[in-house]
């Protein structure tokens, strides 16, 4: 009987040590379906680490392109500048001459009035002269 209770106890035992391998150790099936799940995943992580690196190269490259542009941008807004300037210049040459060209308009229109009175006297002496001649 003593060799039946440690025989059952040992049963016992042993069954409940199986049943916790089995809750414990995982089926084959699903640890073939974890391994497929894993090498998945890795592949999924190796196309997004593919994608990342096009996505820093296009960002580089991007980054430099804008770096040109800015220095362009740099340059031509020096050009405009001077442009600019220049035609500044040239505005206030042609106010400064437009306001010599009217006085001096105005200078020989004063100049052709003078001319005009003067001859108008001329043709009023010459006249005052003939009939003074004719007087005589």
């Amino acid at each position: 009987m003593v060799l039946e209770d440690s025989y059952g106890q040992a049963h016992k035992e042993m069954v409940a040590k199986q049943t916790n391998l089995k809750v414990v150790r995982p089926s084959s099936a699903k640890m073939k379906m974890d391994m497929h799940h894993i090498k998945t995943m890795e592949n999924q992580l190796d196309q997004a680490l593919v994608k990342y690196s096009d996505f820093q190269a296009q960002n580089k490259k991007v980054r430099g392109e804008i770096d040109v542009m800015r220095k362009q941008m740099k340059k031509q807004k020096h050009v405009n500048d001077g442009y600019n300037r220049e035609i500044k210049s040239v505005a206030d040459n042609c106010k400064k001459m437009n306001s010599q060209i009217m006085v001096r308009q105005s200078h020989s229109e004063e100049t052709n009035n003078q001319i005009l009175a003067l001859k108008a006297k001329h043709e009023h002496d010459k006249l005052v002269f003939e009939m003074k001649i004719m007087e005589l």
